[in-house]
């Protein structure tokens, strides 16, 4: 009878035994693909502040919890079981549209108000900030498929309040006497919301972004009173990858969808050869080819497969674009989040000089660079969900 009370403790104390053993064996990963994060590194050197206040007991139950064996195994399987046992939210997080092969977010429930304040009152520092050298100003809201589209939900989901939060900072933003512009009640589409994004992606797909480009095109056209007419495009012209495209909701739930869509891109023939671009200032910058800097995932096997990111851009700090065949003398700077990556190039072309600058990742003083740089117009161009302007604005 001993021998059987013995058992479970004994089994139990093998089992961490045998985790432990397994830990050690593998190599730590520096990077999670699935999670698009980095993972923790073991800290063999901390300071007595580091164990006295408890920091590092917490950084080492973190490295554990990273580099556990078999880790995207587990975590993979626990997100098939979510699926398979009709739970709403995946990670409490995403819905997912199995048999259709779409997934979307959670919907935003609650008060707004002050984040909504906070960021209009951002946005106005930025624009009188930028008056103050006679600088012309404009906020563009991005429509997000999050906002949009919510298709394949169940009828008990809670409806999603992203219309009312991009209705009220417009609101705001019109009594704070700042320029801005709804992209989504300027389109000129009469489509399905869905067909204009991605359906495993957070993004919108080359459709969506096209006709993003119209409306914001004819916006900028009436500010500096020159008329730019939208690069034509029809299915003729496409190019599709033939690559698996991972969005990035897929990613984070371990690739469960299964989903058939294609990256296409439409674009007159030779569009690119207008171009030269520099990450940095054009002085200081590193020239990057095109080829390198849009659409890299052009330059793929068609058996790897391929993300928004290299489907159309990397996020840089900043990046310059320079453009032969121009119809305006203007040199525009974007002030961006991803969402513009995917109609970047149709906007830098038609204008000599081109600036995007990504907050998230530039650094340097936004308003003096912006003042150095001497543009004719700045836009901000945020997809209506991100409400953070990444970077203070004195």
């Amino acid at each position: 009878m001993k021998k059987f009370e013995l058992l479970l403790p004994l089994t139990f104390f093998l089992l961490i035994i045998g985790m432990l053993v397994g830990h050690y064996m593998v190599v730590d990963r520096k990077v999670s693909d699935l999670e698009n994060r980095a993972l923790t590194a073991f800290n063999k050197e901390p300071t007595m502040q580091d164990i006295f206040t408890g920091e590092w007991s917490q950084h080492v139950e973190q490295y554990f919890v990273d580099q556990f064996p078999l880790r995207d195994w587990w975590i993979e399987n626990y997100m098939k079981f979510q699926l398979t046992s009709g739970k709403m939210y995946i990670n409490d997080q995403y819905h997912v549209a199995y048999n259709e092969g779409w997934i979307t977010t959670k919907p935003v429930l609650e008060d707004y108000e002050q984040q909504i304040n906070s960021f209009a009152n951002e946005i106005k520092t930025l624009k009188e900030q930028l008056a103050r050298n006679n600088i012309p100003f404009t906020y563009y809201s991005l429509p997000a498929k999050a906002t949009y589209v919510h298709i394949y939900e169940p009828d008990y989901m809670p409806d999603d309040i992203g219309k009312e939060r991009r209705k009220e900072l417009h609101r705001l933003l019109d009594e704070l006497e700042v320029d801005n512009v709804s992209v989504f009640d300027e389109m000129n589409y009469d489509g399905p919301l869905e067909d204009l994004y991605f359906k495993t992606d957070h993004h919108w797909n080359g459709i969506g972004a096209y006709f993003g480009y119209q409306a914001i095109l004819k916006e900028i056209s009436e500010r500096l009173n020159e008329p730019l007419a939208a690069l034509s495009i029809s299915e003729e012209n496409a190019y599709c990858l033939k690559n698996d495209f991972i969005g990035s909701w897929n990613r984070v739930v371990y690739k469960l969808v299964k989903s058939d869509e294609q990256v296409c891109y439409y674009e007159p023939e030779n569009f690119f050869d207008r171009f030269t671009i520099y990450e940095g200032g054009v002085a200081v910058g590193k020239k990057i080819a095109v080829e390198d800097y849009f659409a890299p995932a052009k330059q793929l096997e068609a058996t790897e497969e391929i993300n928004y990111a290299n489907s159309y851009s990397m996020d840089y700090g900043e990046i310059q674009i320079l453009n032969e065949d121009y119809d305006s003398e203007k040199h525009i700077v974007v002030i961006k989040d991803s969402y513009f990556n995917a109609m970047q190039m149709y906007l830098a072309s038609h204008f000599k000089q081109f600036t995007i600058l990504d907050l998230r990742y530039l650094d340097k003083p936004l308003v003096e660079y912006i003042e150095q740089l001497n543009p004719d117009y700045v836009m901000l161009a945020y997809n209506d969900r991100n409400l953070e302007l990444f970077i203070e604005i004195n």
